[in-house]
């Protein structure tokens, strides 16, 4: 409980254009985070892939009252292969990015973070790990900024 006040109060604290938020909340409805999203509406999943034990990183940009899935990255193609999203895929040093033919469009997304997979949301800079000792079910919104 302690830790979830720490990112609440840190969310708070992250810059942002005041007029859209990235809100994480656990099974209760209860925010976990809430992250003022950048200009860009920008922000990151990113995780420790269980079949692949390798980084991964999911692209978000939000759009209104929702968002879209911008592309997948991670140094093993594989990871991107499991998706089985059909798009264009490019190199950038070490890490594969798949941009997907079809943005799909969220207005909620499901997610159970774990201590293994180290799900943590990447907001302008800014990291929030959502994992905890246990298996967390959370779901992530955009919704309208409180203002700065």
């Amino acid at each position: 409980m302690a830790a979830a006040a720490a990112l609440l109060a840190l969310a708070a604290a992250t810059p942002g254009d005041g007029e859209r938020a990235v809100v994480v909340r656990d099974e209760a409805g209860d925010e976990v985070v809430r992250a003022e999203l950048p200009a860009s509406g920008r922000f990151t999943l990113a995780y420790r892939h269980s079949y692949y034990d390798a980084p991964a990183h999911e692209h978000f940009e939000a759009e209104g009252d929702g968002f879209r899935l911008r592309s997948l990255a991670s140094p093993r193609a594989a990871v991107l292969d499991y998706y089985a999203l059909p798009g264009r895929s490019t190199r950038t040093g070490r890490w594969v990015r798949l941009t997907p033919r079809e943005q799909r469009r969220y207005e909620r997304l499901p997610l159970i973070a774990t201590a293994e997979g180290r799900r943590t949301l990447q907001v302008g800079g800014r990291r929030f790990p959502l994992y905890g000792s246990a298996a967390r079910h959370l779901t992530i919104t955009v919704e309208p900024g409180r203002g700065l």
